[in-house]
């Protein structure tokens, strides 16, 4: 995460994973789509209207039963 000064975001809420076997490795996976959630709080004296630049940079990996692949991607999202 990267948050303006003073702003923080607490722990990443999951769906419950399913277990998944791949070469003998077991994982927990999400499958499908899955939505993280997290709760975000603004800097103190932010005043409604004013933009809270948000910034994340996210690895994760995309499998199936027989091969998993590494993913990147990093977000950027003006709140207001």
């Amino acid at each position: 995460w990267t948050l303006p000064a003073g702003a923080a975001v607490g722990p990443l809420r999951y769906p419950t994973p399913s277990l998944l076997s791949v070469a003998g490795l077991a994982s927990h996976v999400l499958k499908g789509e899955a939505a993280l959630l997290a709760e975000l709080r603004p800097p103190p004296g932010a005043r409604p209207g004013d933009p809270l630049p948000v910034r994340l940079a996210l690895d994760w990996l995309v499998c199936d039963d027989k091969l998993c692949v590494p993913e990147r991607a990093t977000l950027a999202l003006d709140l207001r």
